[in-house]
């Protein structure tokens, strides 16, 4: 007979795993703040400053490229707390933009955009009740919230240096445990401290410490953008140095050969917060190649980055049409260039020839008829440039 004790062992042989650790200094350490660990991004704070500083970098793609005014940036903020999961068509809609107006950060991303996911979730599971909390309450609610979800997700082991993730058995206790103390500590009801333990939040860590982000907040909070607040809490972080001889590799050892204490303190401070072994050998192999570029041609006078996050996005976006009309324009100058020199050399009668350029211009070299679309079709190679 199915009875509660024979669900329970069939459960506990079933779902049954072996505890995995990790070390707690896998998160990496904050390198405007040396020795503070990263805060969660669960943590209703970080959530703020990563919303405040996407708001307040916004720029509209037409014209000067303008930021949002005093009305819009409240507007902003108002729907990315609010909306679970916010997208760039209700953000423009919310405050109040056209279809065609576009942000300068649509340029090959996705059509979600990141919000204050933490806010949001305590807004849809608490719901008009949420609203109607003390404001003092309201904040106790923010500050504990992310700490208390990650007790859930992970257990602390040897003094909080070691976590183990926890198994179903255990997050179920630990919702129980915070829904108890929702009940007892915040007043909560029955039924919205059942929700409130329920609730999802971001895995993983963010950029800066708490530390960090309690200064850098007032800044983004009166509306500067991230590098503004950088400079006028931590002084700027783009002074000249000398020039290093080498690219330094990601280890230990060849930091101590830097003999520039702020290039060694900085190199230092963003190796700490690297803890994936993938990106250190990706780090080891980049030392290679950009060495050996050094080595060979010798220190280049401009450096241009190209992201590749363009990458992911598929052949028929605006990134890879933009990619193509780039190519054909070169492809183009070159070609007209080819033929004026050959022009140039060849007698007055064959000068005449009217010959086709398959490019971004769509005209034939000698005169401006434009020539059909089909013909200034770009090649299936040039799409893969």
């Amino acid at each position: 007979m199915f009875t509660e004790e024979l669900r329970r062992r069939i459960e506990a042989v079933a779902l049954a795993q072996r505890p995995t650790y990790f070390r707690a200094r896998s998160f990496g350490e904050d390198d405007l703040e040396p020795g503070e660990p990263r805060a969660l991004k669960a943590h209703w704070l970080a959530q703020r400053f990563e919303t405040l500083q996407l708001v307040n970098a916004l720029r509209l793609e037409a014209g000067n490229q303008r930021r949002l005014d005093e009305e819009e940036r409240a507007k902003a903020l108002d729907y990315l707390e609010r909306t679970a999961k916010p997208s760039w068509a209700g953000l423009k809609q919310a405050i109040g933009l056209g279809r065609t107006d576009r942000f300068t950060h649509e340029r090959g991303a996705k059509e979600t955009v990141r919000g204050n996911a933490t806010e949001a979730a305590l807004r849809a599971a608490l719901g008009e009740a949420w609203d109607r909390l003390e404001p003092k309450l309201r904040d106790t609610i923010r500050r504990e919230i992310g700490p208390a979800w990650h007790r859930i997700e992970y257990r602390p082991v040897k003094g909080g240096g070691i976590l183990e993730i926890r198994d179903w058995h255990g997050i179920a206790e630990e919702r129980a445990k915070l829904a108890q103390r929702a009940r007892e500590e915040w007043g909560l009801g029955e039924a919205e401290a059942e929700r409130l333990a329920a609730i999802s939040l971001p895995d993983g860590t963010a950029r800066h410490s708490l530390k960090a982000i309690a200064r850098l907040l007032p800044h983004l909070e009166a509306g500067l953008t991230y590098m503004e607040a950088l400079e006028r809490e931590y002084g700027s972080r783009r002074d000249a140095t000398a020039p290093l001889p080498a690219l330094p590799g990601p280890n230990a050892g060849e930091l101590r050969s830097i003999t520039d204490p702020v290039v060694r303190e900085r190199m230092r401070a963003l190796l700490a917060g690297i803890r994936n072994p993938t990106v250190l050998r990706t780090l080891g192999e980049l030392q290679k190649v950009v060495n050996t570029l050094l080595r060979v041609y010798g220190r280049p006078d401009v450096i241009r980055l190209e992201f590749a996050r363009g990458l992911k996005e598929g052949r028929r976006s605006s990134v890879w049409r933009r990619i193509a009309l780039r190519t054909l324009a070169r492809s183009c100058a070159m070609t007209h260039a080819r033929s004026f020199a050959s022009a140039a050399s060849q007698p007055r009668d064959r000068r005449a020839r009217k010959t086709s350029c398959v490019g971004c211009c769509g005209r034939s070299r000698a005169g401006s008829r434009p020539i059909p679309a089909s013909a200034s079709r770009a090649p299936r190679r040039s799409m893969r440039a």
